[in-house]
């Protein structure tokens, strides 16, 4: 990926990866990237995450959006400067996959699945077609919506302990409220 003007994988090359490689990739990615401490090769591997996320999420790497909400709220002192940048590099990765999946469109034709597609006669079946996508926005919305709400209370409660501890801010109890 580098700094190659294109920074997607396509179905085609990512279905030439063997599925061993595919399962290594998902186990690995999460660590590198709450383990790297250069930003810009931490954006990389997040770039990476969220590409690999567009064709195997949630079906394949159903943890990944829960996981990165607990990397992102895993509590770490201001001076640990490891605990910082894994907590950034975890952000920047939920960003990045939210938003590849945001603009994911659904692959409904894979090796394994394209028999299940088909009617006996060889012709597309539109219900089961269908019937799968809908399974899959299904479950990619489960996903996404239950990871919001554990995100959220991260958020307010440090952005209160950030306002009590620096004084306020001019927002005290009120902006830590709302």
């Amino acid at each position: 990926m580098g700094d190659s003007p294109r920074k997607t994988l396509s179905s085609r090359e990512w279905a030439r990866v063997p599925q061993h490689e595919r399962q290594a990739l998902r186990q690995r990615l999460p660590s590198l990237l709450l383990s790297e401490p250069s930003r810009r090769v931490a954006a990389t591997l997040a770039l990476l995450t969220a590409n690999v996320a567009r064709f195997d999420f949630p079906r394949e790497w159903p943890s990944l959006v829960s996981d990165l909400v607990a990397a992102a709220a895993t509590p770490c002192a201001p001076s640990d400067a490891s605990g910082v940048a894994a907590r950034r590099a975890a952000l920047l990765g939920l960003k990045r996959v939210l938003a590849a999946l945001r603009g994911r469109r659904l692959v409904l034709f894979d090796d394994a699945a394209s028999a299940a597609l088909t009617t006996p006669e060889g012709a597309l079946d539109l219900r089961a077609m269908a019937a799968r996508a809908a399974a899959e926005r299904d479950a990619l919305a489960r996903a996404v919506g239950a990871s919001v709400v554990p995100l959220d209370a991260t958020w307010r409660s440090q952005l209160a302990s950030l306002l009590l501890a620096g004084g306020g801010g001019g927002g005290g109890a009120d902006a830590a409220a709302a």
